[in-house]
């Protein structure tokens, strides 16, 4: 499999808690992947640098309801399977992240025990049955690249589906994915791809460098075209978002996404 996705919840080792103050389960974690990495082995961060730079490799800090804290880690390509191994065997030997005046204990949580774990290949998103409905579950928050110029620099206010399936077709063939029938822009016009719902809400990005709000929630996007191509091969961008993201940052733990493809 060239893609794999594993959840590891964060379980607190110490009785007695240092701050009194709350963590809000909906707002983003105060801390950078990278940085809670560090606090266990400064050494593991830089050999994994590569990886993390080239978004083979990604982490992404999550929490839902009253569910521990999770860091979720998805390798993509060869690449990512090599530093996730070397990650693994890291944890194996020094399981414990240092954070809010705690430490952390890491526990790999099996396959089948999290909606935020799977693998999958490039056939498997391409040769999975198309649906017209596809629905991105947020679980870190979301940065949208503006709809001319996807990148780190170049935002938009809301997840319109061009800017968000063209940074998707460009990290698809970044990483040398199977060619698709045309490019983002057209796929979408083609496909009739509109946002049909939504439920989303601003909040802080968990990086300390960046002051603008990301977005948390869901949405749905509907492909009303009958090409099939198209709405297959968006279909397939959208089984890649669960492992690479989406939008910005996401080499930074932004835009963890769980999807839904609907009839």
């Amino acid at each position: 499999m060239a893609f794999v996705a594993l959840v590891m919840k964060l379980l607190e080792e110490d009785a007695v808690h240092f701050s009194e103050e709350k963590i809000d389960a909906n707002r983003a974690i105060g801390v950078s992947p990278r940085e809670l990495l560090a606090t266990a082995n400064r050494d593991l961060v830089a050999a994994l640098q590569p990886a993390l730079e080239r978004g083979t490799l990604t982490l992404a800090i999550i929490r839902r309801s009253k569910l521990p804290w999770c860091l979720r880690v998805t390798a993509l390509t060869e690449e990512g399977l090599i530093s996730l191994s070397t990650l693994l065997q890291a944890f194996a030997m020094r399981p414990v992240l240092r954070w809010q005046q705690q430490r952390w204990r890491v526990e790999v949580t099996g396959l089948e025990r999290s909606p935020w774990a799977r693998t999958s290949s490039w056939a498997d998103f391409l040769d999975k049955p198309a649906g017209s409905l596809l629905r991105f579950q947020l679980g870190t928050p979301l940065v949208v690249p503006s709809s001319t110029e996807a990148g780190e620099w170049h935002t938009s206010p809301f997840p319109h589906p061009l800017p968000v399936f063209t940074e998707l077709a460009r990290r698809w063939r970044a990483l040398g994915g199977p060619s698709l029938p045309a490019d983002a822009p057209s796929m979408c016009e083609q496909a009739g791809c509109v946002v049909v719902d939504y439920a989303l809400r601003s909040c802080p990005l968990a990086l300390p460098q960046r002051h603008q709000p990301g977005l948390l929630g869901w949405v749905t996007y509907m492909c009303r075209s009958k090409s099939m191509d198209r709405v297959a091969a968006l279909s397939g961008l959208a089984r890649f978002a669960f492992f690479a993201g989406v939008g910005c940052y996401t080499a930074d733990g932004m835009g963890a996404t769980r999807v839904t493809i609907g009839p």
